[in-house]
């Protein structure tokens, strides 16, 4: 793999989920000490700088970064400041400025697990991986409530990411209709035509919902109807809530913690919505 700036991002975030005993504790530690961490990182995995040329040199057995990479990770760094995830120096004493880096208590949250929206490229291929055939309009506001949230835009944040919450649903009613025979998919018709809005639209499909239970109890499980009704009941319904206060004037007090949290979380919930959307497109339940 070529190191860009975005798969760099993602080895620089990685690496600064690390624990660093020869430290003495996780923060603060140098620039200088990232640039060695990607370097191993690099060397482990084979990355490149571009087709052919290593992303590391061997100095007395030791990987060290390509000199044509200390700059992007330093603007990397500097992004991440800005983001809120890393402060320069240290947490609570000396030293308190540049070289030295510490994550912030809020980086600790938001870069922890496998899926983080401040790791852009590894957030979307993760996504990716886990719902392959993802519509693209979900796909581009993710991205962009993604986008927004690094740049603290958290209305915006709120409000793309209801976005990408309600084409998934909407996709979903599509192929609820298109798999039911004749008569239902009238009827379903004729009952969306009363609604207003997309939870009156809801409400319509909630009522459809309720008679795929029983077979999709049968070839789904428990545990897995327990989580679908979750998402249906109240996830959904949470991030439309969201995008409304969001949309509104309604002066709710949204904070980074929150906006990220809900990005976090929207992966499975995603899943989920396909999962039932894949089962629909390959039955005929009523």
């Amino acid at each position: 793999m070529i190191l860009d700036h975005d798969n760099l991002r993602s080895v620089v975030v990685e690496c600064l989920r690390k624990e660093r005993p020869q430290f003495g504790v996780r923060d603060p530690f140098r620039v200088e000490h990232l640039f060695r961490e990607v370097a191993e990182v690099a060397h482990t995995r084979g990355l490149e700088v571009r087709a052919g040329m290593n992303a590391w040199n061997m100095h007395h057995d030791i990987p060290e970064l390509h000199a044509n990479l200390r700059a992007p990770i330093w603007s990397i760094v500097w992004d991440l400041i800005v983001e809120g995830v890393l402060r320069p120096g240290a947490a609570n004493s000396e030293p308190f400025d540049l070289p030295y880096i510490h994550v912030t208590e809020h980086g600790k949250k938001v870069i922890a697990g496998d899926v983080t929206p401040y790791d852009p490229s590894g957030y979307m291929k993760e996504l990716k991986n886990r719902i392959p055939a993802i519509d693209p309009i979900i796909e581009k506001y993710i991205a962009e409530a993604a986008e927004t949230l690094r740049q603290n835009c958290l209305l915006s944040s709120t409000v793309t990411l209801g976005c990408a919450s309600e084409m998934a649903f909407l996709l979903l009613s599509a192929a609820y209709r298109n798999s039911v025979d004749p008569a239902t998919q009238a009827a379903y018709d004729r009952a969306l035509a009363k609604t207003r809005g997309i939870k009156q639209h809801h409400q319509a499909f909630m009522a459809e919902y309720q008679k795929l239970k029983p077979q999709l109890k049968a070839d789904k499980g428990n545990n897995w109807l327990t989580g679908m009704d979750n998402a249906m009941d109240h996830v959904f319904s949470y991030f439309r809530d969201m995008r409304n206060s969001a949309g509104h004037p309604s002066g709710y007090a949204f904070t980074k913690e929150l906006a990220a949290s809900h990005l976090m979380i929207f992966p499975y919930y995603l899943r989920l919505i396909y999962d039932l959307t894949e089962w629909l497109d390959a039955h005929s339940p009523i």
